[in-house]
């Protein structure tokens, strides 16, 4: 079984630091949560079950840093113009630190995914 330790072995240690306190804060959040690793793409998913219906986000590494993806995050509100992305399944934001307001403004949008979670079910 691939672990969470798997995907931040090719990144620096800035990189894995921000990834690891990440990766502790949603699943502190987000209660139960299973967490899959995609060692392939150094992605991390976090969801209530199989396939995106029941995604609530996806932690990415590269060299650049941290993301935290979210299925159909262009549809959130976006209040702190955090959100990146274009992509056609999810919007990203990019993680640069998890200071109380970057933790803040965190929660703000997983109680979002949680909602829109809800909704798919």
């Amino acid at each position: 079984m691939r672990t969470f330790e798997d995907i931040c072995v090719p990144y620096d240690q800035k990189v894995v630091c921000i990834a690891k306190e990440l990766r502790e804060f949603l699943i502190a959040e987000l209660p139960n949560i299973q967490e899959e690793m995609d060692t392939r793409q150094n992605m991390a998913f976090y969801s209530y079950g199989k396939g995106y219906k029941n995604l609530i986000s996806m932690l990415s590494l590269s060299k650049q840093g941290v993301k935290l993806g979210f299925y159909k995050g262009w549809d959130f509100d976006d209040p702190f113009k955090m959100m990146k992305g274009q992509g056609k399944v999810h919007s990203h934001i990019e993680i640069k630190d998890l200071s109380p307001q970057t933790k803040e403004r965190l929660r703000y949008f997983l109680t979002q995914a949680k909602a829109s979670y809800e909704n798919r079910k």
